[in-house]
Order: C-alpha cells, then sequence, then structure tokens
C-alpha cells in the first residue's frame, strides 16, 4: 500500500505542475500548449498532473488564485485598521518593483499570457470570472484605502471610491499592456513617474478648482456673500 501523501507534499506538488504550466503557456501561449507540455515540463506523468488539475482551464483558474493572493499581500498596506491612500500607493509600487525584478531576472512572466486569458475570458466564463475576481483584489483594498481617508477627512468624501479603484485597476492593465507589446518599456521609470502623480493627486483632496466638490464651491460662495 502507497504512504499518504502529506498536505504539505501535496501543495508542494501543486506548485511544482502551476510553475511548470506557467513557464509553458508563457513560452508557447494558451492556444498552443497541450496538457502533455505541461506534464514533460514538470516531469511529472499524465496521471500525476490530472489529479491535480483535470484540464488546462483549471490551471489557468489555479494561476489566477495565485495572483490574488500576491495582489492582496503586497497591497496589504491598504486595508485594515491602518488603510490609507498612500499606503495603497506604495503596495501598487512594490507591486510594479516585483514585475521590474522578474523581468530583470529574466524569469517567466505572465504579461503576454495575461492579455491572452483576457481574451479566452471574453467567451469562456469560468475564465471570465477568475479575470473579475484578480480584478476586483486590486479594486477592493484600493476602495477600502479611500474610503478610510474619506473618514480622515483627507480624501474629497463626495468622490467615488469604488471607481477610484477601477481607475487604479486601469493603470495596472494598461502597464501590463504596453509591456506585452513593448518588451522595452521600463517598468523602473514607470515607477518613477506614476509614483509622485499618485501620491501628489490633488484631484483626491480638491486642493485645485477642478478637483474642488461642489459643496465646497458652494460652501465658498456662501462665505462671499
Amino acid at each position: 500500500m502507497a504512504p499518504k501523501m502529506t498536505e504539505e507534499h501535496a501543495q508542494a506538488r501543486r506548485r511544482q505542475i502551476l510553475e511548470a504550466a506557467c513557464e509553458v503557456l508563457v513560452n508557447k501561449g494558451w492556444r498552443n500548449t497541450t496538457m502533455r507540455d505541461i506534464c514533460r515540463e514538470a516531469g511529472l506523468s499524465a496521471g500525476a498532473v490530472y489529479n491535480y488539475f483535470p484540464s488546462k482551464e483549471d490551471i489557468i483558474v489555479a494561476l489566477g488564485e495565485q495572483s490574488e493572493e500576491r495582489n492582496r499581500s503586497m497591497l496589504g498596506p491598504a486595508q485594515g485598521e491602518e488603510a490609507s491612500w498612500l499606503g495603497a500607493v506604495e503596495g501598487l509600487l512594490q507591486a510594479a518593483r516585483w514585475a521590474a525584478q522578474m523581468v530583470g531576472q529574466n524569469q517567466s512572466t505572465s504579461f503576454n499570457l495575461d492579455l491572452e486569458i483576457w481574451v479566452e475570458g471574453l467567451t469562456n466564463d469560468r475564465i471570465n470570472k477568475g479575470v473579475r475576481d484578480a480584478g476586483y483584489s486590486i479594486v477592493s483594498p484600493i476602495v477600502e484605502a479611500v474610503k478610510a481617508d474619506q473618514e480622515r477627512g483627507v480624501i474629497r468624501a463626495d468622490l467615488d471610491a469604488e471607481y477610484v479603484g477601477h481607475v487604479v485597476l486601469s493603470l495596472v492593465i494598461g502597464l501590463e499592456v504596453q509591456k506585452a507589446l513593448q518588451p522595452e518599456f521600463d517598468i523602473e521609470r514607470y515607477v518613477e513617474v506614476i509614483g509622485p502623480l499618485l501620491k501628489q493627486a490633488e484631484w483626491l483632496t480638491g486642493d485645485t478648482p477642478q478637483g474642488r466638490s461642489a459643496t465646497q464651491d458652494e460652501e465658498r460662495s456662501g462665505d462671499d456673500d
């Protein structure tokens, strides 16, 4: 009788398969990758791989879950009692620096793969849900941070926190698209520019005529009377 596999060993085997899958998917693309390719890269039998992931779709969903966990970890400063906009921005910059480091070390990056998965999500409901969940793992901490600062009076109360989160997600997606289409795109320089722009965003505080809320304008008008 074969010895029972421990949970630790099972998790290690699962990571082994996902790392192999990511390597193959990045190099060959979603449509050109087969489960046989993944088995070969992992150095495992088909039975061993299928025991964890019955299909390529299951692997993509699992990779999406890994992405969610990484996003939540890096955006930790945006959550909890100490949640703040500046903490959220630092988390985003940390994530961008991590991506730059992976590129610098010539490790597999998921920029091209992400684009393929997003396209696949247009016609595959399960993958679509995974893509949306991964995106919301960025949006949700940002929303929490903005609302916390709104309660402190740091950020305009009339600003839609949910859509601030979606604006930030758009920046993340834009970075991935540019890097996928332009390999020479410099993420470090992107971080140098976007950091100050986000940290000193006057549109958040209403310190400029364009950023003032209607309520603030009314108060100023009343003072003039």
